[in-house]
């Protein structure tokens, strides 16, 4: 299977299992879910980079900095950790990891990596390095393995060194079979995730409320860093799929159409969510004019873009910096008349 759909169900096994009822207590267990479903294929040697994989991982990689960030703001989790425990142990542990990953990176596909005795060896460096996170961690593990057992492909050395191999033959990991395991475990991820928030901030809303909306990091504000963590993402969806169709049509007018699906479905939302200004750069950067194939996203943009500027100036109130002689009761109505254009 491919990186996403491991990473995808590690956090939703973690998750699962390990059911935490405080927020940092979440934001670790994805955090390791995460890492340990995907660590487990540092075996795999790919023969082509494609911008798809280049996108995902990029993806994947800015979705994990989000719930990292998320920890260090509420504390109590993996940044505390490793801050107060900082010293030799962790540098050790550290140095064992990146070991472990390049003598994974030397061996065979499905061998050292997917056994106990690899599972064993990260799981010992990971304790050391960063203690929190060892049962999603190894949790995410399991899941990697266990979905590879039901592969059509040559089994797991899940033994090693022993050269006997464990294999389900049940399903082959082609691109539906991926899809869907992918579009599932994520959907598990998004239920799972908001139902544990909901819990954990019962009775304590305000106090962990404040914490989210007052954090500031070199000047820019919350509702900032979400706004341009949204667009990032937002660009880099339709990087993929533009991509993914350009090669599979090409139009005659040298306009690729990007067609409706269920990524694009997700990709809309989030235009809507405030990526309107990422999608808007990606139509402007491959010269994507308005036409019948692409006037509808040029619509969610252009649409997106105004109603979060709107939410921004209330929210931020930027003209009190700019216009000091004009009265607040004017002022107050400007987002209005932008968004109204």
């Amino acid at each position: 299977m491919l990186g996403k759909t491991h990473v995808t169900l590690g956090i939703a096994s973690a998750l699962a299992i390990t059911h935490p009822v405080t927020v940092p207590g979440i934001i670790t267990s994805v955090i390791g879910g995460a890492v340990g479903g995907w660590i487990v294929d540092v075996d795999c040697k790919k023969k082509s980079v494609t911008p798809q994989k280049v996108y995902d991982t990029m993806i994947i990689a800015l979705i994990i900095g989000v719930f990292v960030l998320l920890d260090f703001l509420f504390g109590k989790g993996i940044c505390q950790y490793i801050i107060n425990f900082w010293g030799p142990i962790i540098w050790i542990a550290l140095a064992g990891l990146l070991l472990l990953m390049i003598i994974g990176f030397n061996t065979s596909h499905r061998t050292f990596t997917h056994s106990f005795m690899g599972m064993g060896l990260f799981g010992i460096v990971i304790y050391f390095f960063c203690k929190p996170i060892i049962v999603p961690f190894l949790i995410g593990y399991v899941s990697h393995m266990i979905l590879d057992i039901f592969n059509k492909k040559p089994g797991l050395q899940i033994f090693f060194p022993f050269k006997w191999r464990i294999c389900f033959n049940l399903c082959y990991s082609n691109k539906k079979a991926n899809d869907v395991l992918f579009w599932l475990s994520f959907i598990a991820d998004i239920v799972i995730i908001a139902f544990l928030f909901t819990n954990a901030l019962k009775g304590n809303v305000e106090s962990e409320l404040f914490k989210i909306l007052s954090f500031n990091f070199l000047g820019i504000n919350m509702l900032k860093i979400y706004l341009i963590f949204v667009n990032i993402i937002t660009y880099l969806g339709f990087q993929r799929r533009w991509k993914q169709q350009f090669y599979e049509e090409q139009k005659d007018d040298d306009i690729t159409a990007i067609k409706i699906g269920i990524e694009n479905w997700i990709i809309a939302i989030l235009v809507f969510l405030g990526g309107g200004l990422g999608s808007i750069v990606f139509l402007m950067i491959h010269l994507q004019k308005p036409s019948k194939m692409n006037g509808i996203w040029w619509s969610f943009s252009y649409t997106g873009v105004l109603l979060w500027f709107t939410i921004y100036c209330y929210i931020c109130n930027p003209y009190e910096y700019i216009i000091h002689s004009i009265n607040w009761v004017s002022i107050k109505h400007i987002p209005f008349m932008i968004y109204l254009l």
